[in-house]
């Protein structure tokens, strides 16, 4: 975590600068990623009135978790909103004097359900749905680099019957499983990028990705 935020603070300088451009919620990014093998993801996500968008994930990937490797795959749906500090702080007056913010960060916030199947090398294979958030910023430049630092979290969703009052009682159940991580996206060439990332998932450790944006 030391190394991680040292690696913020000298990287800060170089993707905070002045630009006009909103950051685009309009994509489709194919992933490879590397846990304890190689394995996939695609993201869609479509950019929507209001600063929203929806964004669905399939996900499958080996990983290792108390030294048994499984192959575990994800459906994940979820509804976002974003704002740029642009937005949030559009002027400051001080002694008769505006200061703008420039478009340099956005901060982002989605909510969701994943579905989850794990299967274990003897086959066995246990499936459920979780309640799915993550979190995070958007800095750099939309025409350049951009770096995207996130934080996701599920937890098990279950619904009971309560046997006296017979209705359905929503509750949460199991510990919350936490993945941490960072992107780096080139925006260089038109409508095409790729990406460069490293996350850390507290069920599987420690993955890297390699991946392919498309703009929609």
């Amino acid at each position: 975590m030391k190394k991680l935020t040292l690696f913020l603070f000298l990287f800060f300088p170089v993707l905070v600068f002045s630009q006009d451009k909103k950051f685009s919620y309009t994509f489709l990014d194919v992933i490879a990623t590397n846990a304890n093998g190689i394995g996939y993801i695609g993201d869609i996500s479509l950019g929507l009135p209001a600063s929203l968008y929806v964004k669905a994930s399939l996900r499958d990937e080996e990983v290792k978790s108390d030294n048994t490797v499984y192959q575990k795959s994800k459906k994940i749906a979820a509804l976002g909103y974003h704002s740029s500090i642009a937005d949030i702080f559009k002027s400051v007056s001080k002694s008769g004097y505006s200061f703008n913010f420039a478009r340099i960060m956005d901060v982002y916030a989605e909510l969701g359900v994943n579905q989850w199947e794990l299967e274990n090398p003897t086959k066995q294979m246990k499936t459920g749905s979780d309640l799915y958030a993550q979190a995070g910023l958007k800095m750099g430049d939309t025409q350049g680099w951009e770096f995207n630092l996130f934080l996701e979290s599920t937890k098990l969703a279950e619904v009971d019957l309560d046997p006296i009052t017979k209705k359905l009682e929503y509750s949460l159940d199991g510990k919350i499983n936490n993945n941490i991580g960072f992107k780096f996206i080139n925006h260089s060439m038109k409508n095409m990028g790729y990406s460069v990332g490293l996350s850390h998932d507290d069920f599987s450790g420690l993955s890297t990705a390699v991946g392919v944006r498309f703009g929609l």
